[in-house]
């Protein structure tokens, strides 16, 4: 497996490369040089990497809620709370209905598969959006209404609801569950949020107590131990009894906001920069994977009508954006940096993408190729509009 590891290394930094080179995004190298390496390519990757697949992307899922938990000031959140949890709930709510109405005419899926099907595709890309958020904010592009504030936050929130959302519709269609799984859902976020909060204030405590005794910890001890309890909470997540669930996505993302809170602004801001380099390795294991497992005649194979369901998606996304954000004081260029920024995902489709296909289920085929038509066309797509846009729609205020 370290040859292995080695190759899809090298790959990825290589197709990053080349396609920064090309003027295009990064990720559509990385996940063009998986194909390239993957087994429908020169098959360099060996079985054993392979099959740890899907553990390597939910760690680099993990890495980034991290990194973006320790950008979430919760003080200034606060202050927009309103906008962001609307943002992190409706828009991926309409996508799902937008494919509950269209997948079955345009797909030929069942309604448990289209609810399948939607959820896998709702979530946008904290692995675009949170990185392009955090440079604005450093260059105080829109700072003056949180702009980037509010969709480095909702996007991560974003994520850990789509992801509950798709748990719970995986068992809906695999087990023929009713409505149970979705009811639970509010009760996983609570208590997800909570015990993340909680994780987080210790850790800091913790800290400030050693300091008050003249034993600083290393940023790095302090990033590892982090990780380690990101881990920690999100194998929980599956140990934790039914009527009682929890999220550990939002755990991890609470628990790194909270000690932001807790703990000297200098020293947060420190992890913060570890876990962006962290972030360079995890960015690249997580595209080239994903580009491995893609499998070009099954995208093929969903062609128009796949498009035609994405486009759908998103312009049911947009207007729920919009929605979301009346009321708010961002001008009109504001709330139509918003709409773009919501265009590309990613993250979450390369960590479930194949999960109803492992699973089983009769839609997993259309979900997967579907998942990777999603990324292939939306993340250029969405970087490409975040760069174009941001100094025309973006006001430049002092730097966060």
């Amino acid at each position: 497996m370290l040859i292995s590891m080695g190759i899809l290394m090298l790959a990825g930094l290589a197709g990053a490369a080349l396609a920064q080179k090309a003027r295009l995004p990064r990720i559509l190298g990385m996940i063009l040089a998986g194909i390239a390496v993957g087994p429908v390519g020169l098959n360099l990757l060996g079985a054993d990497l392979l099959a740890l697949s899907p553990d390597l992307r939910r760690l680099a899922l993990l890495i980034l809620l991290l990194h973006a938990g320790l950008a979430v000031d919760l003080r200034g959140a606060a202050a927009v709370a309103r906008p962001i949890l609307l943002i992190a709930t409706l828009p991926p709510l309409a996508e799902v209905l937008a494919a509950l109405l269209l997948a079955p005419p345009l797909l030929g899926l069942d309604a448990s598969g289209a609810l399948v099907l939607g959820c896998v595709l709702a979530a946008i890309s904290p692995a675009v959006i949170v990185p392009a958020m955090l440079r604005l904010m450093q260059q105080g592009r829109g700072t003056a209404h949180r702009v980037p504030h509010i969709l480095a936050t909702a996007v991560s929130l974003d994520n850990v609801f789509v992801l509950a959302l798709a748990a719970a519709a995986f068992r809906v269609a695999q087990d023929g569950a009713g409505a149970g799984p979705f009811l639970r859902i509010p009760l996983a976020l609570l208590s997800g949020l909570a015990l993340g909060l909680a994780t987080g204030w210790a850790l800091a405590r913790g800290q400030r107590t050693l300091l008050r005794r003249g034993a600083a910890p290393r940023p790095t001890l302090v990033v590892l131990t982090l990780l380690a309890l990101a881990l920690l909470l999100q194998g929980l997540e599956g140990l934790a009894p039914a009527q009682w669930p929890f999220s550990g996505l939002l755990a991890v993302l609470g628990m790194a906001a909270c000690y932001r809170w807790c703990s000297p602004v200098p020293a947060a801001e420190e992890l913060a920069a570890a876990l962006g380099h962290l972030w360079l390795w995890a960015e690249v294991v997580l595209f080239v994977l994903v580009g491995a497992g893609v499998d070009p005649r099954a995208t093929l194979a969903v062609g128009g009508a796949g498009l035609l369901l994405l486009l759908a998606a998103y312009l049911a996304r947009s207007a729920a954006t919009w929605l979301s954000l009346l009321g708010t004081p961002l001008t009109t260029r504001e709330r139509a940096f918003c709409l773009l920024a919501c265009l590309p995902k990613a993250t979450v489709q390369a960590a479930i993408g194949s999960v109803p296909l492992a699973l089983g289920l009769p839609c997993g085929g259309v979900a997967c190729a579907l998942a990777v038509l999603s990324m292939l066309v939306t993340a250029p797509l969405g970087v490409i509009a975040i760069e174009r846009s941001w100094r025309r729609l973006l006001p430049q205020d002092d730097p966060a």
